[in-house]
């Protein structure tokens, strides 16, 4: 059996509103927990870059086309999204850390899989 509830027009409304305000807030502090998150990660991978170029007299030029490898694999990566598992050759996503059929751990061969 299904329940209604039936609420007057003005008490929904405000619920609803006020519920509205409640996750703008949310998602205002959300979005501003990953600026600040991304802003930190841009100095950290400012001064990894620095130190690789200090002390390995690494090129700009080196960096962007290292960049542009690592884009072009990513990009590659993102469109295979599954793989086999070597037990059980049944096919997972390649985010499983085990396989969903056997068990199986799943190796992943990259540092930073996606």
């Amino acid at each position: 059996m299904l329940n209604f509830h039936i609420y007057p027009a003005d008490t929904l409304r405000k619920d609803q509103v006020k519920d509205a305000q409640g996750l703008a807030q949310q998602t205002s502090v959300e979005t501003q927990r990953l600026r600040d998150e991304v802003h930190h990660l841009s100095i950290i991978a400012q001064a990894m870059w620095e130190l690789l170029r200090e002390k390995n007299g690494t090129t700009d030029d080196e960096l962007k086309k290292k960049i542009t490898e690592v884009e072009f694999e990513k990009a590659k990566a993102y469109t295979a999204s599954t793989l086999k598992c070597q037990k059980c050759a049944r096919i997972v996503s390649i985010k499983s850390k085990t396989c969903l059929f056997c068990g199986e751990k799943i190796e992943h061969k990259e540092i930073f899989p996606m």
